[in-house]
């Protein structure tokens, strides 16, 4: 435990999508890094852990534990913020805080708003899980940005998404599905109060709920990590590209 429980020393990444995050946490203050990777998250981590972490004016060895986001996303993102989480953690003796990237992602439906604002709110969490089909997750945000599961995260078609929740209100769509999928983004516009579509996840909201496992007791042993995947196949089938290139 750090000298201070209440003011740990938290590392965040965060790579289950296109962008590449970092932050860190350090007596209360918050340092924050993000670039579109592309697919370069692998050679852009690390360098963005070391600025961030000289920013902060931090060395490694001044972490309590390490948060990253577990998933869904990308299958290599996944795998990269995992294992360099792992790495680091073991190189440092310290716990990891896995985080569910769609939990943070629901915190954006907080953001500009002070705390005598904040209502609890439901909220749909979707991004795009390529292959023409989405993760989607439903999430209830307290004022205080707690989140808790009402459905966890799965993949779905668009159209598979849109029966499910069909007939339900949400006060926050959040999440580039919206963006990405037309059909989305009509659906949305009678069913929420507001649609957040350019929204992704970030190392600062995966901080964020990392805090918060690390002051319920819940970090883990870096062995222990895993990444959450949801779907498990990784590409389509030439039968199924040839398919889609018909359509």
């Amino acid at each position: 435990m750090p000298a201070n429980p209440s003011f740990p020393s938290v590392l965040a990444i965060e790579t289950a999508t296109e962008l590449c995050s970092v932050a860190v946490h350090c007596a209360g203050a918050t340092f924050h890094e993000v670039a579109d990777a592309g697919q370069q998250h692998s050679e852009m981590l690390l360098p963005m852990v070391g600025r961030v972490l000289t920013q902060a004016g931090m060395a490694l060895s001044d972490l309590d534990a390490i948060a990253f986001g577990a998933g869904p996303g990308s299958f290599t993102g996944l795998r990269i913020a995992c294992g360099v989480a792992q790495g680091l953690a073991f190189s440092q003796g310290v716990p990891v805080l896995p985080v569910a990237s769609l939990d943070a992602l629901a915190l954006v439906a907080q953001e500009g708003m002070t705390l005598a604002e904040r209502q609890e709110q439901q909220v749909l969490c979707a991004v795009d899980a390529r292959m023409g089909e989405v993760y989607a997750a439903h999430l209830k945000l307290s004022p205080s940005g707690q989140v808790a599961c009402v459905q966890s995260a799965q993949v779905l078609k668009p159209e598979a998404l849109l029966a499910h929740y069909d007939g339900l209100r949400f006060d926050a769509l959040v999440g580039n599905a919206w963006e990405r999928f037309p059909a989305l983004m009509t659906w949305g516009r009678v069913s929420a109060s507001h649609i957040h579509a350019d929204a992704q996840p970030d190392a600062r909201h995966i901080l964020q709920l990392g805090l918060q496992l690390w002051a319920q007791g819940q970090a883990l042993a870096a062995e222990l990590a895993s990444p959450l995947y949801v779907r498990n196949r990784i590409a389509l089938t030439t039968a199924e590209r040839q398919a889609g290139a018909r359509l």
